[in-house]
């Protein structure tokens, strides 16, 4: 399943993939994130914190 960022900016919801993916039955869809402790997960994780922490930065990424 792709990932999806979805962000409120002066009142529009833009979204866009974030080009990482999740199986389905490893994604916790309340927390937004994917379960488990491999590293794979943890990575994945990890970039969805950065994402989240700087979605401005990500967005001027795609949009250029």
């Amino acid at each position: 399943m792709a990932i999806y960022l979805r962000v409120t900016v002066d009142g529009q919801r833009p979204e866009a993939l974030t080009g990482k993916t999740c199986d389905p039955s490893r994604w916790n869809t309340q927390a937004g994130r994917a379960i488990g402790t491999k590293e794979d997960v943890r990575s994945l994780n990890s970039n969805l914190d950065t994402l989240q922490d700087h979605p401005s930065t990500y967005f001027r990424t795609i949009q250029n």
